[in-house]
């Protein structure tokens, strides 16, 4: 079977696994367990910039650490999405204003700054949010289909970047099919616990 076959059957899959757990989603307290987690870890702390994303239904949201890194003056980015070409941009948000004050919704349904802000030009270190409907404990991911993250990632200079899945714990299957474009975490963090993907990464 082709791996785009395999991983259509997967991304239909994982939706249903999504939908049978709605009922456990959004919930505050393990956003505010993640976020404890993701204080400590020392990439975090070392980065000035901050590529998050607000959550679609079905991903863990993560605007509790989004409210934070403002509050503590971290550069923040969100994601503006271009359908014609499934490409997207970041920008930042401005740490003076509360985050939901700051975003509409765009394509897709999704939250998105407004396209006249500051865009994300690569220089600090940064720390980039990436979410999925499935990961691996090595760094592999299941996106959407359309390649927006894969797209972005790879423009990247690794050595200024860590990237991090975040996810609910039953989204991290065993093994993906993957391709080579498919861009590999560093890490990945759930409400119950962050994990090295590589072992050259701590």
């Amino acid at each position: 079977m082709h791996i785009q076959e395999q991983k259509a059957i997967l991304r239909r899959a994982m939706k249903q696994r999504i939908a049978s757990h709605q009922q456990l989603q959004n919930n505050k307290q393990e956003e505010a367990s993640a976020l404890q987690l993701l204080i400590q870890e020392p990439h975090y702390q070392q980065s000035t910039s901050i590529l998050a994303y607000a959550a679609l239904p079905g991903e863990f949201s993560v605007d509790q650490l989004i409210q934070q890194a403002l509050e503590v003056g971290k550069k923040v980015f969100l994601p503006k999405s271009y359908p014609k070409d499934c490409s997207m941009e970041f920008h930042r948000l401005k740490n003076h204003l509360p985050y939901s004050q700051q975003v509409v919704y765009g394509s897709y349904g999704i939250r998105e700054p407004d396209s006249t802000l500051e865009k994300y030009q690569e220089s600090d270190k940064t720390l980039i949010l990436v979410p999925g409907l499935a990961f691996t404990r090595t760094g592999q991911r299941l996106g959407r289909g359309k390649g927006y993250y894969d797209r972005f990632l790879g423009r990247l200079h690794t050595h200024n970047c860590s990237f991090m899945g975040v996810c609910y714990q039953w989204q991290i299957v065993e093994q993906l099919p993957t391709e080579e474009t498919d861009i590999q975490l560093d890490f990945l963090l759930t409400p119950q616990e962050l994990i090295y993907c590589k072992n050259n990464f701590i």
